[in-house]
């Protein structure tokens, strides 16, 4: 053994150093082996835990497609609605422009009718007028008439007047020519 102090204490150095180095190993394999078990235990748990959590979101989608159904039904049925709506609008729409287009021409029959009226209204007092004229006419003419019948029967009467006195005069004579033819 050849081996000097110093090459022994070299050689234990590095033996410690060995054995360090190995105790260090060790350490970090058991922590390895450790932090392995936890991990092991951790992704059990964490398999547990997403196996939980990936039902709970399984259910949640679940829900949600079905949320999804019924809003497409709801929006299926309130498109129909507006489609009907629509049809609705349209048709009233359609009733109105019907009342609108009846109610101008009944106003312009009804402006026509006003216009056939004043016309009628105006020849009517035009023609009252000309009754007026005409009342107020034989009126004049009446009185003057009554005038003409009242001096005709002063005529007539005269004349009855005068025909009396004639008949009367006839009768004298007659009675005078009697009266001489008997004398004669």
């Amino acid at each position: 053994m050849n081996l000097t102090l110093s090459e022994l204490d070299e050689s234990r150095k590095k033996i410690a150093a060995l054995e360090v180095n190995r105790a260090q190993e060790i350490d970090d394999l058991r922590q390895h082996f450790d932090n392995s078990r936890r991990s092991n235990i951790e992704a059990k748990e964490l398999s547990v835990k997403f196996a939980g959590e990936r039902l709970s979101y399984e259910t949640q989608i679940a829900q949600l497609q079905q949320t999804v159904t019924d809003l497409e039904a709801r929006i299926t049925i309130i498109n129909n609605e507006n489609e009907r709506y629509g049809r609705l609008s349209h048709s009233r729409q359609e009733e109105a422009e019907d009342s609108r287009r009846k109610f101008n021409e009944l106003k312009v029959s009804q402006n026509l009718e006003l216009t056939q009226l004043r016309t009628q209204v105006e020849s009517f007092k035009a023609r009252n007028q000309d009754v007026k004229q005409l009342a107020i006419k034989y009126s004049a003419d009446k009185a003057a008439d009554q005038a003409q019948i009242r001096h005709l029967k002063q005529v007539n009467d005269n004349f009855k007047s005068e025909i009396e006195k004639l008949h009367e005069l006839i009768e004298q004579s007659k009675t005078d020519f009697g009266s001489i033819t008997k004398h004669v």
